[in-house]
């Protein structure tokens, strides 16, 4: 396939066709599960931002850090803002126009994006560390300096649309989202070899790293795994657990995961030592899509398609008491987040924005 017919392809994919390949149809509700939309309540980065690089506020309870800028010698329609990741004072987002994507690097405070890296293929998912911010394309593993540089290339990689990243001291751990895909690890430093870890999955997507192992989501067979970092037996954390995808992450006890097949969409966990699964909540929402999740020490924070992100309590014993915000569509729905101590921080259409965690 030339890249053109590709490049089209992978766009139709992130704007929803990907879940019939996925899954064998789409969500019953007919919602789009493409690029995630996010909440009018956040701060957004660029030339909609305040004067002085001050977030501005918009309807609801957030505030906009960047909104739709024309990417640099782009056709002027704008980026297309989806994965998102924290790190010190920057947010990183990578901007998912087909094969001239971008990623962004934006202050938490609000101010013009910096463009780190440009003519990417469907740039999705991206994790940040002190080392450096880690984008998965369509086609490729990169490693980008944290100010600016030269990137590096670590890995192939097979068709991104769902695939998760995660990263440890020494490696980066992620999924080739493909029907016979596999779960794979390669060194941040970009020496040695491609080490495959699970294979023959149909469609693993999240991924993240606890302890000495790996957990990911295998969306085609409706299952959560967990398999040793250096290798070894596979083993399952969950069966029959309909649909999850990106949406795994780990407080300090436990394992969190979406089931985006149910309606509404559920929230579970598993103990990282071991045990069976528990039922955390569930969404207000019938209708689903490709959920990301932020654990902090006290709560799970999740968005539903209809412009809302849930706060749900985590810890062993406490009351499940489901905390909603609601967002105007008009300022764009949350799509991806990423958290830190004191904020959330979404993608959009309309922009980058953050919301305090106080507004719960």
């Amino acid at each position: 396939m030339n890249d053109g017919l590709r490049s089209l392809l992978v766009l139709a994919l992130l704007l929803g066709c990907g879940d019939d390949v996925a899954s064998g149809g789409g969500d019953d509700d007919g919602s789009e599960t493409g690029a995630p939309r996010p909440p009018e309540d956040a701060f957004v980065a660029g030339p909609t931002g305040g004067a002085g690089g001050t977030p501005v506020a918009v309807d609801g309870p957030g505030e906009r850090l960047a909104g739709p800028a024309a990417a640099p010698g782009s056709s002027g329609l704008g980026f297309n803002y989806y994965g998102i990741a924290v790190y010190g004072d920057s947010v990183y987002v990578t901007d998912a126009t087909g094969p001239d994507g971008h990623l962004l690097r934006i202050p938490k405070t609000g101010g013009a994006p910096v463009v780190l890296g440009e003519r990417l293929m469907v740039p999705t998912t991206v994790r940040a560390e002190a080392d450096g911010v880690y984008v998965l394309t369509t086609t490729d593993l990169f490693r980008f300096p944290p100010d600016g540089g030269d990137r590096s290339r670590l890995a192939d990689v097979e068709n991104a649309q769902y695939a998760g990243l995660a990263l440890d001291a020494t490696h980066a751990y992620f999924a080739n989202y493909a029907e016979a895909g596999s779960v794979a690890r390669v060194e941040k430093s970009g020496e040695g070899e491609v080490e495959i870890l699970a294979t023959d999955e149909p469609y693993p997507a999240g991924v993240v790293v606890a302890g000495d192992a790996v957990y990911y989501a295998v969306l085609g067979a409706d299952r959560v795994r967990r398999v040793p970092k250096d290798g070894g037996a596979v083993a399952d954390v969950a069966t029959e657990h309909r649909t999850p995808r990106l949406g795994l992450a780990t407080s300090e006890t436990h394992l969190f995961w979406v089931t985006e097949g149910d309606a509404p969409m559920r929230l579970w966990r598993a103990p990282l030592a071991g045990g069976p699964a528990e039922l955390v909540g569930e969404s207000p929402s019938t209708a689903s899509w490709a959920v990301t999740l932020v654990v902090d020490a006290t709560h799970v924070y999740f968005p539903t398609p209809d412009c809302q992100i849930v706060r749900l309590p985590h810890a062993s014993g406490a009351p499940r008491a489901l905390n909603v915000l609601a967002f105007s569509p008009a300022a764009g729905c949350p799509g991806q987040i990423a958290g830190d101590a004191t904020h959330l921080y979404y993608t959009s259409m309309t922009g980058v924005f953050r919301v305090a965690k106080t507004a719960f």
